[in-house]
């Protein structure tokens, strides 16, 4: 099997509506939930997102960013 993987990947989604907790709690949520449709059945790519080095937040030199928007993600 060739498997091909790309790194530095942004995924952007609205916190609160299907996740919950905090940040690092709500990012692992949602990694499950891709992971689930891309590796669903009859129409799967058999892929999934795999988390990489996630801390906190931007301030301590993490990677999860938390943004405040006016208007819904489409």
């Amino acid at each position: 099997m060739r498997v091909i993987t790309f790194r530095n990947v942004a995924i952007q989604f609205d916190a609160n509506q299907i996740t919950h907790g905090t940040p690092l709690e709500q990012v692992n949520q949602a990694i499950a939930l891709i992971n689930g449709v891309l590796q669903r059945e009859p129409y799967g790519f058999g892929a999934q997102v795999v988390r990489g080095d996630l801390r906190g937040g931007e301030a301590d030199g993490g990677s999860i960013k938390v943004e405040e928007v006016a208007e819904e993600l489409t």
